[in-house]
């Protein structure tokens, strides 16, 4: 697949990094806040009541939704890195490189949405997916706003798209709250489902 690479004008760069540079902090920040401290997670809407506690089980989920929750999850470092790499690039004032960064973010969390949907569908998983749409959908405009405004030389845009992706980094510290129940009771599910 091929993809289109920002213009390599030194004009477009040299702005272009003195802003992407300045975002860079902020974008590491707002990971490191979104990924911190203490939280602690959340059961799911109809999960089961722990080995411990004699009681009834789950209703299980779909397997659809089983494999989303675990695909989403999996997902999970990339995300992160995507953000990392954008941020990385930015301090190098690499714009080609925060370029292909923005369109990687773009491509993984376009890649992500069906499982969010298949989330959003079910009852049980609905919470968790209104969660994920609420933090990707903003990253995925800044993102795309980022790569179209390097390839457009627009500065303005640049920082309106990093402004975009921060706030949905930010957001997606309410995902990662409650991610690891939802895991749990997936694995535990996914399990039943090959026996």
């Amino acid at each position: 697949m091929t993809s289109t690479t920002p213009r390599s004008r030194p004009a477009s760069a040299g702005g272009l990094s003195r802003v992407a540079r300045t975002l860079a902090l902020g974008l590491v920040i707002a990971a490191v806040a979104a990924c911190g401290g203490g939280a602690t997670a959340a059961k799911p809407s109809g999960s089961a009541v722990s080995a411990a506690t004699p009681g009834p089980q789950a209703t299980p989920w779909p397997a659809n939704v089983v494999d989303s929750v675990l695909a989403l999850a999996a997902a999970d470092t990339e995300l992160w890195k995507a953000g990392a790499d954008i941020a990385k690039a930015a301090n190098a004032k690499d714009v080609e490189a925060m370029w292909g960064a923005a369109d990687g973010m773009v491509k993984l969390i376009t890649a992500m949405m069906p499982d969010v949907g298949n989330l959003e569908a079910y009852p049980y998983t609905a919470e968790l997916g209104a969660k994920y749409r609420a933090a990707l959908e903003p990253m995925l405009a800044g993102a795309t706003q980022l790569r179209d405004s390097i390839t457009a030389g627009d500065a303005a845009g640049v920082v309106a798209g990093s402004k975009q992706i921060g706030a949905g980094i930010t957001l997606y510290a309410d995902v990662r709250k409650i991610l690891q129940a939802y895991v749990d009771q997936a694995l535990t599910m996914k399990k039943n489902l090959t026996q």
